[in-house]
C-alpha cells in the first residue's frame, strides 16, 4: 500500500555562519566618578610598584599634544610602569574652580599632595601643576603622577566647577 504523504528528503544543514565579533567597547580613558552635587569629578589611578617614573618632558607634552581621544589613548598606552596620567573631561562651558591632587599608599587614606613636591609619606609625586586644555566640546584637566616606590601608590585628581 502506497502512502499518500509526499516523500521528505533531508539535506545536510550548514551550521550558522559565524557572527562577526561584536566591537569591544573601549575602556574609558580615565576612571572618573562624579560628586553627588554634580559639580565635581574625581579621577583615580593605581601606579604599580617598581616603576621608573614618568618620562622627561611628559608634563610639557600634556600642554602640547592635540587633545583628542585618540592622541590621549596613544599617550596613555605608551607610559612606562611607575607613571600615570589622570584626567577629567569637563562639559563645554564648565570652568574648573578648584583642582586638588591627592596620593596614598595602598590601603591608606588619601592625603593632599602639592604639585612638584614629594607627596607626604608616599614616595611619589605629581611632576607639575595640572593642565587645563580647552576644546569646542569641552575641556580636559590633565596631570602626570609618578612613583618609584616598591609598593603600589594611588593618585587622585579632584576637579570642581562653579555652579
Amino acid at each position: 500500500m502506497e502512502s499518500s504523504r509526499p516523500a521528505t528528503t533531508t539535506a545536510p544543514v550548514s551550521p550558522p555562519a559565524p557572527s562577526r565579533p561584536e566591537a569591544k567597547a573601549e575602556e574609558p580613558l580615565f576612571a572618573v566618578a562624579r560628586s553627588s552635587d554634580g559639580r565635581g569629578w574625581r579621577a583615580e589611578a593605581v601606579v604599580a610598584a617598581g616603576g621608573n617614573g614618568c618620562p622627561a618632558g611628559l608634563a610639557a607634552r600634556l600642554t602640547l599634544v592635540p587633545v583628542t581621544e585618540k592622541n590621549l589613548r596613544t599617550m596613555l598606552e605608551s607610559l612606562p610602569s611607575g607613571c600615570a596620567v589622570l584626567g577629567v573631561a569637563l562639559p563645554a562651558g564648565a570652568v574648573p574652580s578648584r583642582v586638588a591632587l591627592e596620593a596614598a599608599v595602598e590601603g591608606a587614606e588619601f592625603v593632599s599632595c602639592p604639585a612638584g613636591q614629594a607627596c607626604p609619606e608616599t614616595g611619589s609625586f605629581f611632576a607639575a601643576e595640572p593642565v587645563t586644555r580647552r576644546g569646542a566640546a569641552g575641556s580636559f584637566v590633565l596631570v602626570a603622577f609618578q612613583s618609584v616606590a616598591e609598593s603600589a601608590r594611588r593618585a587622585a585628581l579632584v576637579v570642581e566647577t562653579a555652579p
